[in-house]
């Protein structure tokens, strides 16, 4: 049995004519009978009563018309869910965030994903940059959001998706919250609440490179916090300051906390979208030229 075939019974059972059947399949009025009799010796019963006069249903053939519209139905179905997944409309995507990178752009990014993938099932989780790294290259996660640089790991490919200012997060108390803008000497004299190295090496690095390395001055770490968010807390209890994105600023408030913008030329953290090398998922293909789109648009 052929579609073909259940498409040209369903026309010829709306019309209950075979001509007129014939013209709205564009074919010729013999091979549609061909292809009715084929369809009647296979299923071995005949589904129209025909005669010089008339043509109708038979019983089978009532019963047939139901049938016939839910297969083709499916097969569309099928048909379009088939396109969506080689188009990266369809299937599964498991992403991560680097410990902090779930605002600003790659938050728009999957924004965006959503919008236009919404039959990709979407999983997200949040790793330290090590562990997104580590599950990226052994297949747990299909791609993860990174503070770059990522590192040694050249299997990798990746994209930037948007640089970040860097702002000073200061208890009230702190002499810092009274001045318009601060400078990299000034943090350095304060208790700096942080988060440890080996959590995230490349941030860490161009972090303090960018904020305290032009001057040759170190950070005061007093504490170290798991989280851009129990950093900002943090620096209640150490009534001292702590370094975040611009869009953890923007979105975090916590009580007697503000935040500083540091004096020109203002210090920044990319951010980036990383993914296997040679990974050729539609799906992931799809996340890409979006996070490509928006990268074009957003600031240097």
């Amino acid at each position: 049995m052929e579609l073909r075939q259940l498409r040209y019974f369903l026309t010829v059972a709306e019309e209950l004519h075979f001509g007129r059947a014939a013209e709205r399949e564009h074919i010729a009025q013999p091979a549609l009978s061909q292809q009715i009799r084929r369809l009647e010796h296979e299923l071995g019963v005949e589904v129209f009563d025909r005669t010089s006069r008339r043509v109708r249903l038979t019983e089978p053939g009532r019963l047939l018309v139901g049938l016939a519209r839910g297969i083709l139905d499916r097969a569309d179905d099928a048909i379009v869910l088939v396109r969506q997944a080689g188009c990266g409309k369809e299937g599964r995507l498991r992403l991560a965030y680097a410990n902090g990178s779930d605002r600003g752009a790659p938050a728009v990014v999957v924004d965006r994903f959503r919008a236009e993938c919404p039959r990709v099932e979407l999983t997200l989780s949040t790793q330290y940059d090590e562990a997104c790294r580590v599950q990226l290259r052994e297949g747990v996660i299909d791609a993860a959001f990174f503070w770059m640089p990522l590192g040694d790991f050249d299997d990798l490919a990746w994209l930037r998706v948007a640089s970040e200012p860097l702002v000073v997060a200061a208890a009230e108390r702190n002499r810092l919250a009274t001045l318009a803008a601060v400078t990299a000497e000034q943090v350095a004299a304060e208790p700096l609440v942080w988060f440890a190295r080996h959590w995230s090496p490349g941030s860490w690095d161009t972090i303090i490179a960018s904020v305290f390395g032009r001057n040759g001055h170190r950070p005061n770490v007093v504490t170290e916090e798991v989280s851009q968010e129990g950093m900002v807390r943090g620096v209640l209890a150490a009534a001292g300051v702590t370094i975040v994105t611009a869009s953890t600023a923007g979105q975090l408030r916590v009580p007697g906390v503000v935040y500083r913008p540091f004096v020109e030329p203002t210090p920044m953290l990319d951010v980036g979208l990383a993914w296997r090398a040679g990974d050729n998922s539609p799906v992931l293909k799809a996340l890409i030229q979006i996070a490509h789109q928006l990268a074009r648009t957003a600031p240097s």
